[in-house]
């Protein structure tokens, strides 16, 4: 079957070749013979200790990189194997060169960067072309290895940078992580080339090249909602899913509520409790609830209770839950779900009198003795335990004694009355 596609293709490029004109052919031509010149200067130039060459000549081989680049676009040179083959085995040396000085001079990272992302580019596009066009099976298993072998660390090269770039505050060098997130990605996650490339740490480059690419489209002002969600989306079922969710949440929140909350809630369902950003996405979504579902705020209040019983942030879940009460006004519920943060969180200020102010909010509301006298006695219970904080007790009991006409009693607290 394989003989015969090649006959076909064969065929349909010899029926091509008629069909062309006599300048279309001395284009051709033209255009091959720069491809062979190219290969032929990076054969004088390349070390090969054989012929007596103990390093490879880049003033003889410039010219070769040069020449090679026009022929990677060329209609009649870009989509044969042999000239993305010439290209990666020139860019490879360039590579091999400024790995080496960048790392005795930081000013040479810039040309090593862009010769691995050439480098890995041509590796990945001659193996693709190749496949097809090899005429045994054999020969295209033998350049794939050989190639994989050669583009490999180039890509962790780009992977690496992008690391770097993706969170920079220079727009510029957003971009450039960007595009080496993304050759890393497609290099790893998706190209032939690596398809059968054994190592144990290859899916966490995988994953850590769609978080690069992801945080960088963030970072990058032109990048639309849209490129920015795809990217994120590519996280799910990786390690840092509820990173993405977080950090589309806050892509989100100021310009689409509902987006806002719909990566809230995922975030939060792809979390383990123990897990620390687990309590700051719960919070977040519980404050944003409590100003537009209270419903949905008490079923996180609950989750948040639940699963973060020892957290230090819980206390906001019982503040909050309270607060819902009291506006609701249940105001004895509201009393019960304070009290029960006082107990828990003793040294919270928000919470200490709130038990007090429900109990008196709610003997104005049904206005019986029992009531106002358990107000007192709430207040009255502050006084023992802050004696040195009246703002605290002080005006709540002046007023409760004086309107229960207990005024022998309110006299002591008339001093910290002020009327309204």
């Amino acid at each position: 079957m394989k003989k015969i596609i090649l006959a076909c293709a064969l065929l349909a490029a010899m029926t091509a070749n008629a069909q062309m004109t006599k300048e279309e052919k001395a284009a051709m031509k033209e255009a091959q013979s720069v491809v062979k010149k190219a290969q032929s200067t990076y054969n004088g130039a390349v070390k090969n200790e054989q012929s007596g060459r103990k390093e490879t000549n880049f003033e003889k081989m410039d010219p070769a990189r040069e020449m090679i680049k026009p022929a990677l676009t060329n209609q009649y040179t870009k989509d044969d194997a042999h000239t993305w083959q010439v290209a990666a085995d020139i860019e490879y040396q360039y590579y091999l060169k400024y790995d080496v000085e960048a790392k005795a001079d930081e000013s040479r990272k810039p040309l090593l960067l862009e010769a691995a992302y050439n480098t890995a580019n041509y590796c990945m596009t001659f193996d693709n072309l190749y496949q097809q066009q090899a005429k045994k099976p054999e020969e295209a298993q033998a350049q794939h290895k050989r190639y994989q072998q050669m583009g490999a660390n180039p890509l962790l090269v780009c992977l690496q940078a992008a690391q770097g770039l993706s969170s920079s505050d220079n727009q510029e060098e957003v971009k450039q992580g960007v595009k080496y997130a993304t050759v890393a990605y497609n290099g790893l996650a998706k190209s032939h080339l690596m398809s059968d490339f054994e190592n144990p740490s290859k899916a966490d480059w995988i994953s850590y090249s769609k978080a690069f690419l992801a945080q960088s489209l963030s970072n990058l002002k032109t990048a639309t909602d849209a490129e920015v969600e795809a990217a994120y989306a590519e996280l799910v079922g990786t390690k840092f899913e509820s990173t993405a969710y977080q950090a589309l949440a806050m892509r989100f929140k100021d310009k689409n509520h509902d987006k806002y909350v719909e990566y809230l809630k995922k975030g939060l369902a792809s979390l383990a409790p123990s897990e620390p950003v687990y309590a700051n996405i719960a919070i977040m979504l519980m404050q944003d609830q409590y100003h537009n579902d209270k419903k949905a705020c008490l079923e996180t209040i609950q989750l948040i209770k639940q699963n973060l019983p020892d957290n230090d942030n819980t206390v906001r879940a019982y503040l909050m839950e309270g607060q819902i009460y009291f506006d609701q006004k249940d105001y004895k519920k509201a009393e019960q779900t304070f009290q029960e943060a006082v107990e828990k969180y003793p040294n919270e200020t928000e919470a200490i009198t709130m038990p007090a102010k429900c109990a008196w909010q709610n003997a104005l509301t049904t206005n019986k003795k029992e009531d106002t006298q358990h107000a007192i006695d709430m207040f009255a219970q502050l006084e023992q335990k802050y004696p040195d904080s009246p703002e605290y007790w002080g005006e709540a009991l002046y007023i409760l004694y004086n309107n229960s006409n207990q005024l022998e009693k309110a006299k002591p607290y008339k001093k910290y009355y002020s009327a309204k």
